[in-house]
């Protein structure tokens, strides 16, 4: 018979982290800064940043899995409920880099 040889690769802690960057913008492009991003799994909620000035959040030190993000809403735009504006099914590999970019509706 044959010689069969498996590998098996399994992570280690020396695996660069990944990384979800999310951009909010207004219909005109500009950033939106005041409201809230979560990153979450099908586990729930992981975290949960304010929108600075730029409009960029960036969730970091991920390990590989299925994530997913959404804009919370703000009481100032009744159109925009907690979680109307979301991405989630976004597979994330060791050390891969997402960017993800949301275009909020006007309110």
């Amino acid at each position: 018979g044959q010689d069969l040889e498996i590998k098996f690769v399994l992570p280690s802690p020396c695996d660069p982290p990944s990384s979800i960057a999310v951009q909010v913008l207004d219909e005109a492009s500009q950033p939106v800064s005041g409201l809230n991003v979560e990153l979450y799994t099908g586990e729930g909620t992981l975290a949960v940043q304010t929108l600075p000035e730029s409009g960029l959040v960036v969730f970091s030190q991920l390990g590989a899995g299925d994530y997913g993000v959404r804009v919370l809403g703000s009481a100032s735009c009744a159109l925009l409920p907690d979680g109307f504006v979301y991405q989630d099914g976004l597979i994330v590999g060791l050390g891969q880099d997402l960017e993800i970019k949301f275009v909020l509706p006007p309110c």
